[in-house]
């Protein structure tokens, strides 16, 4: 059969649209990332957060590989084109630049309003639960005192019963 090295325009055509298409859902799945990293705040630099975000970007190649692999073998019949490269480059860039400013605006405004959000849940509990502790902490200290108590009183009784055996035999 041979290699075919010739290509019809209109499938030169297709391949390099679903390169920048291609290009773009990886610009999505960069942003899943980016947003992960933003919303756990993994950017502070620490040796713990380097190595998460280093983990992240070896996930983010190894699946932009695997994918580029699956695309090369499904629409060119596994010969890797230069020029479907750099439309990848060209879709990832014009998602980057464009849609994903966009989208990291708003994925910031929602973190910041989530983390809002849960301060001011884990601020009305602390409120809503602080008589309660108030209370169980009284309960318990009122516990412990009777139970020393009853420990001290029980251990004198127990104590004065053999003294009063050893003395009055």
């Amino acid at each position: 059969m041979g290699i075919v090295t010739y290509i019809e325009h209109t499938e030169l055509a297709a391949l390099f649209l679903y390169a920048a298409a291609l290009g773009c859902a990886f610009g999505i799945l960069y942003d899943v990332f980016r947003v992960l990293r933003r919303a756990s705040q993994v950017a502070d630099r620490s040796f713990v957060s380097v190595v998460i975000i280093f983990f992240q970007d070896i996930l983010f190649f190894l699946i932009v590989t695997a994918a580029s692999a699956i695309f090369f073998y499904k629409f060119n019949s596994g010969r890797i084109r230069l020029s479907a490269i750099a439309f990848m480059l060209c879709g990832f860039a014009a998602y980057y630049f464009t849609i994903g400013r966009l989208v990291m605006l708003v994925a910031d405004t929602v973190i910041a309003f989530v983390r809002r959000l849960i301060r001011q849940v884990v601020r009305f509990l602390g409120l809503l639960l602080s008589p309660l502790a108030k209370i169980v902490k009284a309960a318990c200290s009122r516990l412990k005192h009777a139970a020393r108590h009853l420990l001290l009183h029980a251990y004198t009784k127990r104590t004065l019963l053999r003294y009063n055996k050893l003395l009055y035999k």
